[in-house]
Order: C-alpha cells, then structure tokens, then sequence
C-alpha cells in the first residue's frame, strides 16, 4: 500500500491531469510523450513514480516504453533534484588549487555524496570536468553561477546563505 498524497503532490496531479487532458485531444496521444514527460518532470521537478502512472494509463504507453524513454535522454531524471544544483569544477586549475577540499567540505556540510540530494530537496551535488573559471579556482557553481576563490568557510557560508534564502536556515 502507498502512502497517503501530500496535498502538495495532489495539486501537482491536478497539474498533470490538465496536461495529459490535452494530449489525450491528439490525434495519437502516444506521440505526445516526450512533451507530456517534460512538463511532468516541470511539474514535479523530476520524473515522479505515480506520474508516470498516470502518464501510461492516459497515453496508452506502457511503463517500461515510458522508462526506455526516461533513461534513453539525459535530461530526465527519475530522482529527485535539489532546488540547488551545485557542481563543484575538478578541471586541472580547481584541482590544483584545491577542488577535492572543497568537495569534501561540500559532503561534510551537505550529508550526501556526489550525484546525491539532501533530505529537504535543497542541494543536488555533482562534479563538473571544468567551469571555465580556471582564473578564480578553485570554483563551483549553483544554479548557473560562479562562486569563485573558494575555501573551506567561504564555502560553507555560500551554502549557508542558500540555505537561508529558502527558508531553511
């Protein structure tokens, strides 16, 4: 048995429901996968298991053709992801000037390794091959910005600082 929908979960069912009411409206509602697919991981931040329920009872796909499709493009996720992506660059001058530090700090101050989120949905933490910051190594980015000339407590505090802005400080 499943637990109980958080009311949160069902507000974005109705969301869904409203998508898969107009691919239904297709001529070949199976065509609109893809499409259906990206506004549920929209919707729900990722590839949600009752979702893709829904999406294969509505659209006449099966979920293992639903699967194939997920895993097939990389910019699916069937787990969830944190409000904050931070990539931590492991390019040759992050490296050097002490890029795995900053990971380690990141582990420790976040509780997950790489590829993992946090509890609270806040922080996913990854590794990227290089930034293009190599001038204020060693650096990471959140959500598309450059944190640069990092150390132990100034990334810590950035964290922080996130933390704080979403109300979870």
């Amino acid at each position: 048995p499943s637990s109980p929908r958080s009311a949160l979960l069902l507000a974005k069912d109705r969301e869904l429901a409203a998508v898969l009411d107009k691919a239904a409206l297709s001529p070949v509602p199976r065509m609109q996968l893809i499409e259906v697919l990206h506004r549920t991981q929209e919707i729900y931040g990722y590839l949600e298991p009752q979702a893709l329920r829904m999406v294969s009872e509505r659209l006449g796909v099966s979920m293992a053709k639903i699967h194939g499709v997920a895993t097939f493009y990389h910019f699916f996720s069937l787990k969830p992801k944190g409000r904050f992506a931070v990539s931590v660059c492991m390019g040759t001058a992050c490296y050097v000037k002490g890029a795995p530090k900053i990971m380690d700090t990141l582990r420790r101050t976040l509780g997950i390794n790489i590829g993992q989120t946090t509890e609270d949905l806040l922080f996913t933490l990854m590794e990227a091959r290089c930034l293009g910051a190599c001038g204020l190594a060693p650096a990471m980015m959140i959500n598309g910005r450059i944190y640069g000339e990092l150390n132990e407590e100034k990334t810590i505090e950035i964290i922080e600082k996130h933390r704080s802005a979403a109300g979870q400080g």
